[in-house]
């Protein structure tokens, strides 16, 4: 049992700044989305000219803050999901389900 605490100590010591650096770097797309996005509107709505990228490019960083991000909040206790399915079972279903 203690040989396991031992390595389950040395994992953590490994995976705790790994989940730092996802936790920033998410953050670091989530702010360069934002970015975009104003952008995006600046140029369609100020300039009257869109750009073709934004959208692409604001999506992709969606997807890749929720994915550098996932591990710190699964850590935590949450659990990145779509719930629309179980919101529409029945509550006994939905209970057994979670």
């Amino acid at each position: 049992m203690g040989a396991l605490l031992g390595l389950a100590t040395v994992l953590d010591r490994i995976i705790a700044p790994v989940l730092t650096a996802g936790r920033s770097l998410g953050a670091c797309c989530m702010g360069a989305m934002a970015v975009v996005i104003l952008a995006q509107v600046f140029f369609r709505y100020v300039l009257g000219s869109a750009l073709a990228w934004p959208e692409e490019t604001a999506r992709f960083l969606m997807l890749w803050s929720m994915g550098l991000m996932a591990a710190s909040a699964y850590r935590r206790g949450g659990f990145v999901a779509i719930e629309m399915i179980v919101a529409l079972m029945p509550r006994r279903l939905a209970a057994v389900l979670a």
